[in-house]
């Protein structure tokens, strides 16, 4: 709903304005996606502006047109939304990782510790780390020491991302629990 907002705010129309949305300007949200976001996604977005203003008590005024301006968004997915099935990644080769002792041992502890940390978070590598090795260059919407956690009565740690594919406002929150394992993300940490 906040991107839809912010996609009226855009076209100088404020929550009064748009409520309820005519189908034109749900159909110019839609095709606002086309290129950018998979077809499941612009879908999505569309369903929480329609549970909006449902749940505002005003007639919904989607119909046959945003189908088809939805069809069309889908044939034109980004070519990164579909992409050739990769190898998965193993628990041997985060050990492999671990007895690499080339390098400098501060660059070695921070590169375990982030791989542990993807790997049993179920992360994505964009959602943590930066682009650039610049300290200047790091992005706000990756998290810092500050949005981890301190260790629960378990052991489990809990890391705050300010921002991730599908949370783009709110973030997600990461449990990262401690295991038996030599690879140990926690200890990592």
């Amino acid at each position: 709903v906040d991107v839809f907002l912010l996609f009226a705010a855009k076209r100088g129309l404020g929550p009064k304005d748009v409520s309820p949305p005519t189908e034109q300007l749900i159909c110019e949200f839609a095709v606002s996606f086309a290129g950018k976001v998979a077809g499941a996604t612009a879908r999505t977005y569309i369903s929480a502006v329609k549970k909006w203003v449902i749940r505002r008590g005003l007639a919904w005024m989607g119909g046959p047109r945003l189908d088809q301006v939805l069809k069309g968004v889908n044939r034109h997915t980004p070519e990164t939304s579909v992409q050739e099935e990769r190898s998965p990644v193993k628990v041997e080769y985060l050990k492999i990782l671990f007895q690499d002792r080339e390098g400098d041992e501060g660059f070695r502890r921070c590169r375990n510790a982030a791989a542990v940390l993807l790997f049993f978070g179920q992360m994505r590598a964009i959602e943590a780390l930066p682009h650039s090795s610049s300290i200047n260059a790091y992005p706000t919407f990756l998290p810092r020491v500050r949005d981890l956690a301190e260790p629960n009565e378990n052991g489990a740690r809990i890391l705050h991302l300010p921002k991730t594919k599908t949370q783009q406002v709110r973030g997600e929150k990461v449990v990262v629990t401690p295991n038996r394992m030599e690879i140990d993300p926690v200890r990592a940490l």
